[in-house]
């Protein structure tokens, strides 16, 4: 009996040590520009006869978040979305002003609730794409 409470007393601290996380979360974001030699090989010609080269492009995020969303059961039917979501596909809907909304961020606000909150908030900004 003792032996199996020490056992059980050692087992957390290889798990767990000072300053080693318990979990990792990995972001891969990948963008690519194509050029099409059909269309011009660097200059690309677009639908209205225009002809446009990309030397360099840059995107702003406005917002990402880590979001524990739990185990929330669906109160709403994807195929009827509640006022206000539309296009419920792939485990999210879309909302009137162009957010992306998980089903249980709905469930819960359709719940009462305000939904999840984020659990980690990433420094964002303007990034330089090349």
């Amino acid at each position: 009996m003792r032996r199996t409470i020490v056992l059980l007393a050692l087992v957390p601290a290889c798990a767990w040590d000072d300053g080693v996380p318990f979990g990792e979360v990995s972001v891969d974001f990948t963008a690519r520009w194509t050029d099409v030699p059909a269309r011009g090989g660097a200059w690309q010609k677009l639908a209205s006869d225009f002809e446009v080269q990309v030397t360099s492009a840059s995107a702003t995020f406005g917002a990402l978040a880590l979001v524990d969303v739990g185990t929330t059961a669906l109160n709403f039917d994807p195929a009827d979305p509640p006022p206000g979501y539309s296009n419920c596909h792939g485990g999210h809907c879309h909302a009137d002003d162009g957010r992306l909304v998980s089903y249980e961020e709905i469930a819960a606000e359709l719940a009462g609730g305000e939904g999840p909150s984020p659990v980690v908030r990433l420094a964002v900004g303007a990034r330089e794409l090349r």
